[in-house]
């Protein structure tokens, strides 16, 4: 075979690596001349294409003759044999070392604006020259990519020397050579075309498709873990395991992949990680009930002990995605609870009910200062409205009921710990319910910062009691679980769970994983209390965080994968929109309400992306009846 040219042997060299297309892969080049050939690899697989800097190390006057190589940053790798031929050591070639160096780091800055190589831990790296003869630049860059973690080496290269091919057989996983002649005296005998390839051609087929070194959406591409099924997620699940809390947002209360993949990442920390429990943006009432469910086999089925979940909106938690969590989690020791505060009247209810079984004359008691609330009917709203002609309200009713049940440890009720810890917890949420409330109406309406200290209280009392080594999982939305402080929030004085946690534990101690789509289905309602709708998520406006991630997705022909943020990603720290939808949602109203201004890698430690999105399965609405299809994510 001749080539054409350097493209012509990328189109052939494609054709053999069509079993990588759409995989979790990145192309890395050796230039110059490995890059137009990589180029149209890169192209013809979906894959993101990047550079490894690799150079030569010529021997002294006679610098076509290769004594060595060095890759990157990396220490050189020497040809033994072609130093004892000309009679020299590495000391002598330090000069020449110290020049390859500066080349390096010229290419460098050059080719990737002084950026690291794209993120490859974990990952298939194939790795594309024009051709080997000796084959020690390619030894270079073998050493190089095995020290820095990748998961599978592939080299891939059009022709290649045979004694060069058998001997990279034994260091890599998967050799792809087209043209594999004994002789081999020089690479540009097998292409009718072998002009030189100039900086300006390696910086455009770099650039394809309109990418470029400050384009976001390639850092995105660059740096993205790809996912199709649960078990791909472990690369993730290892970057935040050695955490003491793990917090997994939704960017709706209604996606249906949301759910699923937080289901996958809470059983690899809890079977593979030693994770305690789950604790969710959900009434503490309705969690106990499926906490108990778990731990202790009370009801039939995670599916009826959810379906008692009444309290709008019932399909947060009253979900076949639930259900299935939690019928997974029996017997797996690991608790699940919620961390909200709207449950007054709920909370109220389970207290007495503690109470008349084990302190029948405190239930009296008890009961008779609840009663304060009797005239709203479970209507909670209706209590706020009542405190603006009568500000006392019920404020010191609940408190002093909640001082009563807490002295109960002095009593050491101990036949039900379990029971006497929710009866407390169900008293405190009373007593914040009623302040959550009571803000509402208050003249800087501060309820959000009430129910999210509630949620951090609640937090810190359940590792509490968990014990020494305790570690927590979190699912709540995007604005609960990402740092306040990397929004507009924090302009206008309201704080998050997510930031809390940092502050309160420490950032190295705390694991914030945001979640966004791109467009889809998703279950909501139009207004509050009403009924819920499976509606039409529109495509995300071209100045967010989301339109970037999906030009990402179609440039990587990957739908749905996830990025760890570090301090090499400074594009992520620019204040762009970052789509919120709510329980209430107009699709029609979108971009005018739903988008946060967010500096995203200093908001998450991690971002979960899916670009296309379906629905949660509600167990409440009767066209959606039945199991949902055990497809993972659902549609895919």
């Amino acid at each position: 075979m001749i080539f054409q040219d350097r493209k012509h042997a990328g189109r052939r060299l494609a054709e053999a690596l069509n079993h990588y297309k759409n995989e979790d892969a990145v192309i890395f080049a050796l230039p110059r001349g490995g890059v137009p050939v990589a180029a149209e690899v890169s192209a013809a697989l979906k894959l993101p294409l990047d550079i490894l800097i690799v150079r030569k190390i010529g021997a002294a006057f006679q610098a076509e003759l290769a004594a060595g190589a060095i890759c990157e940053d990396e220490d050189p790798v020497w040809n033994q044999s072609v130093l004892s031929q000309i009679g020299l050591n590495t000391e002598d070639l330090a000069p020449t070392l110290r020049a390859e160096k500066e080349k390096i780091k010229k290419q460098r800055q050059l080719f990737r604006n002084d950026e690291k190589v794209s993120n490859f831990h974990h990952k298939t790296v194939i790795v594309v020259d024009d051709g080997l003869a000796t084959g020690f630049t390619m030894l270079a860059a073998i050493k190089y990519l095995k020290k820095k973690g990748a998961a599978k080496i592939v080299v891939a290269v059009p022709v290649a020397a045979e004694k060069s091919a058998r001997q990279l057989k034994t260091k890599v996983d998967e050799v792809v050579i087209l043209e594999k002649p004994a002789d081999l005296w020089a690479v540009s005998q097998w292409y009718d075309d072998f002009s030189q390839v100039s900086d300006e051609d390696v910086i455009a087929d770099l650039h394809r498709n309109n990418l470029s070194k400050t384009d976001m959406a390639f850092e995105i591409s660059r740096s993205l873990y790809k996912f199709k099924k649960p078990g791909d997620l472990h690369a993730l699940a290892d970057a935040v395991k050695d955490k003491r809390v793990v917090m997994l947002g939704e960017a709706t209360h209604g996606t249906n992949e949301f759910y699923q993949i937080r289901a996958e990442l809470s059983k690899l920390l809890i079977e593979n990680h030693g994770f305690s429990f789950i604790a969710v943006e959900g009434d503490w009432p309705d969690a106990d009930r499926l906490h108990r469910y778990i731990t202790k086999g009370e009801g039939t089925s995670a599916r009826d002990v959810l379906k008692r979940n009444h309290r709008w909106p019932t399909w947060m938690w009253a979900n076949e995605e639930v259900a299935k969590l939690a019928e997974w989690m029996k017997g797996k020791n690991a608790g699940f609870y919620g961390l909200d505060v709207y449950s007054l009247f709920q909370s109220m209810d389970e207290v007495v009910r503690y109470l008349k079984d084990k302190e029948p004359e405190l239930a009296e008691e008890v009961k008779k200062r609840y009663a304060c609330f009797d005239p709203f009917e479970t209507d909670e709203i209706s209590y706020a409205r009542s405190l603006i002609k009568f500000p006392a309200g019920c404020k010191s009713e609940v408190l002093v009921n909640l001082q009563k049940i807490l002295d109960l440890r002095v009593k050491k009720i101990t036949d039900d710990d379990d029971r006497l810890f929710s009866a407390q917890q169900n008293a405190r949420t009373a007593a914040n319910a009623e302040a959550y409330y009571r803000a509402m109406i208050g003249p800087d309406d501060n309820s959000w910062n009430v129910r999210d200290t509630h949620m951090m209280d609640t937090l810190d009392r359940l590792l509490e009691r968990h014990g020494e080594g305790a570690k927590a999982i979190v699912w709540a939305h995007n604005t609960h679980i990402g740092d306040y402080r990397a929004t507009d929030m924090i302009d206008s004085g309201y704080v998050n769970l997510g930031g809390l946690a940092r502050q309160s534990y420490g950032q190295e101690n705390v694991a914030l994983v945001g979640f966004g789509t791109y467009e889809g289905k998703v279950l909501a309602s139009h207004s509050w209390g009403g009924v819920e709708e499976i509606m039409t998520v529109p495509p995300a406006a071209e100045s967010s965080y989301e339109y970037q991630f999906h030009r990402a997705a179609v440039q990587s022909g990957c739908g749905q994968y996830f990025l760890i943020f570090n301090k090499e990603h400074p594009q992520f720290l620019k204040r762009m929109g970052h789509r919120a939808i709510g329980v209430v949602y107009d699709p029609s109203r979108e971009k005018r309400s739903n988008y946060v201004p967010t500096e995203l890698s200093k908001r998450y430690d991690a971002f979960v992306f899916v670009d296309l999105t379906h629905a949660l399965h509600s167990l409440h609405v009767p066209y959606l009846q039945g199991d949902f299809p055990e497809t993972w994510p659902t549609g895919m």
